[in-house]
């Protein structure tokens, strides 16, 4: 999208870039630039600085402050050579800022450059949001890892109980044998009794 007041720029930059494969659209104020951007950001913004109405500064701010178009670079161009307007461009959210006259090979320079940054960091978030597409929702993680220690939990309460019945069965058998240890020890302890008869006689 280029933005300027003077027919003659737009033309000279719509033909530059359109003779190089870009699809140009181009307007004359501040107005026609906030809503053809709303319409359908482009890759791309030239912006004229001094303009009537409102400059380039204040369109470069509400376009900030928009949802969509934030994220759409704004090369400035003007006729301003002052460090001080330069600085005002980067603040007002610039990339870049081409100067007029114009030298075309450094507009398509500028041009070329910050379209491939432009594409190229809309081709990462969308990667990065078709990863995050990939991970398991933090509700359902937290669930299942839940799940996980809660069958961990139950094996373990379940194995200690197992336990706790083979040391019952094993202390009733141990006590068994005891018993009948004292049974038998008792048994061969008692004294015998006697078996001798008197075979006494009378003559």
């Amino acid at each position: 999208l280029i933005v300027d007041d003077t027919i003659e720029n737009l033309r000279l930059l719509s033909n530059l870039l359109g003779e190089h494969g870009y699809e140009v659209r181009a307007v004359t104020n501040g107005r026609q630039a906030l809503q053809a951007v709303e319409h359908d950001p482009p890759d791309l913004i030239l912006l004229d600085i001094t303009m009537p109405e409102m400059d380039g500064y204040e369109v470069c701010r509400r376009l900030a402050a928009m949802d969509r178009c934030r994220d759409v670079p704004v090369i400035f161009i003007t006729a301003l050579t002052d460090a001080a307007d330069k600085v005002l461009a980067f603040e007002a959210g610039g990339v870049d800022y081409v100067t007029k006259p114009f030298q075309f090979e450094e507009v398509l320079a500028r041009v070329k450059t910050h379209v491939a940054l432009n594409r190229a960091r809309s081709a990462l978030t969308q990667s990065y949001q078709r990863l995050r597409a990939l991970e398991p929702d933090d509700r359902l993680l937290g669930f299942l890892v839940g799940e996980v220690e809660l069958g961990g939990a139950a094996r373990r309460q379940h194995a200690a109980h197992q336990h706790q019945q083979k040391d019952q069965v094993l202390a009733e058998q141990t006590a068994r044998q005891r018993e009948l240890h004292r049974w038998i020890t008792s048994a061969r302890s008692r004294p015998r009794q006697s078996s001798n008869v008197n075979h006494s006689s009378t003559l």
